[in-house]
């Protein structure tokens, strides 16, 4: 056989379930988590949500259908673990690969750490993926595992199969979990694979959830999306939607809106703003951008005067100076994901603590 042939079988391994000897288990039959809520899709909003979004928003009603955030974590004693999956649709973008906006990756825990393990590689051109994890050297006996749903496609079927004779069971994050809002770079654009978007590296560092509420082009803090945002109970809420926003009063009312009703519904909840890690490089200047990065630093300054639980990341801290961390001076490589996922863990970290304290505007984490 030759090498290419070899090749191509591995990327894509294909088995009819009925054929396999597995016994398969529907995913969220095991807990789809990186959501508050039970339903039998893998959606990040529930179907209420997305109608109330319709009138408003030309693109989050599909864009919550994008599995970002979402996982399974599991415990198996089973040495072949399967994974058959189907997607709205196969198109994908040009500038990221398809390895994260369609695959999945896998993760193993190993002595309490989350290790990466594989990913399931996509086929182009359809809509039906049955991808195998294949055999390799697992220890023996129980392991836990984590599967990272596709960042920017919607999942319509999802099944895991493991071995007749064996064990399957949930582990379910029981802690309050972190709320993220913001834009494609909170979706995941454009990491290489969905465990490298900054809110998965996040949640493998943290003993709690995430919840991505990342929309790709459409965080524009839509008052009717402020109400949904209301309704997560966060441990800490992470607010980042400038790099969507325009240099107006109608984005800068919506901001204020959305601080003001989350103090008042939520005034001990530790609020995180980011700022937007795009705009710094000295050929990167953008006329709409840095003043409403100047707008909401203005706000934080006042509101820090009296909120001692409100914090702010800069963006020399998030993707760094060098001009290295993107794809195209916007979107984040896995380089600039795990530039940016450091301060953000760092303070989460510390939040989450007991000795805890106020962010001040000139605090770096």
């Amino acid at each position: 056989m030759s090498e290419e042939k070899i090749f191509d079988e591995r990327l894509h391994a294909k088995n009819d379930e009925e054929n396999t000897g597995l016994k398969w288990i529907e995913g969220y039959d095991l807990g789809l988590q990186g959501r508050p809520y039970i339903q039998p899709n893998y959606h990040r909003l529930t179907d209420e949500q997305i109608e109330i979004m319709k009138p408003v928003s030309e693109w989050v009603p599909y864009l919550s259908t994008n599995g970002a955030g979402l996982h399974i974590d599991f415990t198996t004693n089973s040495r072949k673990i399967d994974i058959s999956y189907t997607l709205e649709s196969s198109v994908h973008m040009p500038h990221m690969p398809i390895t994260g906006s369609h695959g999945m990756d896998l993760y193993i825990k190993d002595t309490g750490k989350w290790e990466y393990y594989d990913s399931i590689i996509p086929e182009e051109k359809t809509d039906v993926y049955k991808s195998i994890v294949l055999e390799k050297l697992v220890p023996e006996g129980y392991n836990s595992f984590s599967l990272n749903l596709p960042l920017y496609q919607a999942v319509t079927s999802l099944k895991i199969g493991i071995e007749q004779d064996c064990e399957i069971k949930a582990d379910l994050l029981t802690k309050k979990p972190v709320v993220i809002y913001g834009t494609s770079i909170t979706q995941g654009g454009c990491a290489s694979r969905p465990g490298m978007a900054y809110t998965n590296i996040l949640r493998r560092n943290i003993d709690r959830d995430v919840y991505n509420l990342g929309f790709s082009g459409s965080g524009k803090c839509e008052y009717e999306m402020t109400d949904i945002l209301l309704t997560y109970d966060a441990e800490i809420f992470i607010f980042d939607p400038i790099p969507n926003l325009s240099n107006d009063k109608l984005s800068e009312d919506r901001y204020v809106h959305f601080y003001e009703k989350y103090r008042e519904k939520y005034p001990n909840t530790p609020l995180i703003l980011l700022d937007d890690p795009t705009f710094l490089y000295r050929y990167n200047t953008d006329s709409r951008q840095c003043p409403i990065n100047e707008t909401v630093q203005k706000h934080f300054n006042e509101w820090s005067k009296t909120d001692k639980n409100l914090y702010y990341i800069y963006k020399d801290e998030l993707y760094g100076t060098d001009g290295e961390a993107t794809v195209d001076r916007c979107h984040a490589t896995d380089l600039g994901f795990m530039r940016m996922s450091k301060p953000v863990i760092k303070l989460v970290k510390k939040l989450t603590s007991k000795t805890s304290a106020g962010g001040k505007l000139n605090e770096r984490f």
